[in-house]
């Protein structure tokens, strides 16, 4: 696969607002499939889409322009930021249930690190996945994705960025696109979180699941996603948006059964 970077925009993008950041390529010997253990930190370039996200950089992302990251001392205290702490349709804190598990995992919590890691473990072994166990119904609302402990990774973040916000800890959505298979087309969006930690900035997790193969772990500062990205059509893309993304909405919402998900996994086409 060739290192050098390109230049990749959505269709969701405008062409005159690009912007780059670095890619760094697993070696031939280290790569992995589709299913492989991810590697984390890895980001490819791209566009930024619209409508413009509230979008920050996180560490080692490398903008050369954009969007700039807050400083830890003063993202608490900014009004950009309170959209990472808000209640929303889709990630429903307010909700009693989802409120309840907030509480809970806080209880104890020794640190803001010790509370990110329980609500962050609590999502990714407590709820599964729903094309892991092929489990219905399908699920996109927080509330639900608690009510009936099933959800695609998209839902899955949607509950972890619910019950980090209903504890005072800001939290966005990240998206990678990925290969749905071990290399090649189709591909797919992957939805993980974003949290910002006072003590090292914003910080990429994924509570999708592990199972053999995965294994993504909360490790701060390093980055142990569940996948890597490993050849040219794959994105690792660096929008934190407040919000999730309309594609990503439209499968869940339009599907009733897991399986009918699987085979219209919502995906962001890039171009050259």
């Amino acid at each position: 696969m060739n290192s050098t970077p390109r230049a990749g925009r959505s269709r969701l993008s405008p062409p005159e607002r690009p912007f780059r950041v670095t890619q760094r390529v697993l070696p031939p010997g280290k790569r992995k499939s589709r299913f492989g253990k991810g590697d984390g930190g890895l980001w490819a370039d791209g566009i930024r889409p619209r409508p413009r996200p509230i979008c920050y950089r996180p560490p080692g992302c490398g903008f050369s322009s954009g969007a700039q990251p807050l400083s830890p001392s003063t993202a608490s205290h900014t009004k950009p930021m309170q959209r990472f702490l808000a209640p929303s349709t889709y990630i429903d804190f307010e909700n009693p249930e989802v409120s309840a598990l907030a509480r809970d995992l806080a209880r104890g919590a020794s640190s803001e690190r010790d509370l990110v890691r329980r609500c962050f473990e609590f999502v990714r072994d407590e709820i599964r996945h729903s094309a892991d166990f092929k489990l219905n119904p399908v699920t996109c609302k927080a509330s639900d994705v608690l009510r009936y402990r099933t959800g695609y990774c998209y839902a899955k973040s949607h509950l972890l960025a619910a019950v980090l916000r209903a504890n005072h800890v800001p939290a966005g959505l990240c998206y990678q696109r990925l290969s749905v298979g071990d290399g090649g087309p189709p591909y797919c969006l992957h939805g993980l979180n974003a949290v910002h930690l006072q003590d090292h900035g914003w910080y990429r997790i994924d509570a999708r699941g592990n199972k053999p193969g995965v294994n993504a772990r909360f490790c701060p500062p390093d980055e142990a996603l569940a996948f890597s990205i490993n050849e040219a059509q794959e994105r690792d893309l660096p929008e934190i948006w407040a919000e999730p993304l309309a594609p990503v909405i439209e499968v869940l919402e339009g599907h009733e059964r897991y399986d009918q998900v699987l085979a219209n996994l919502p995906d962001v086409p890039l171009a050259y």
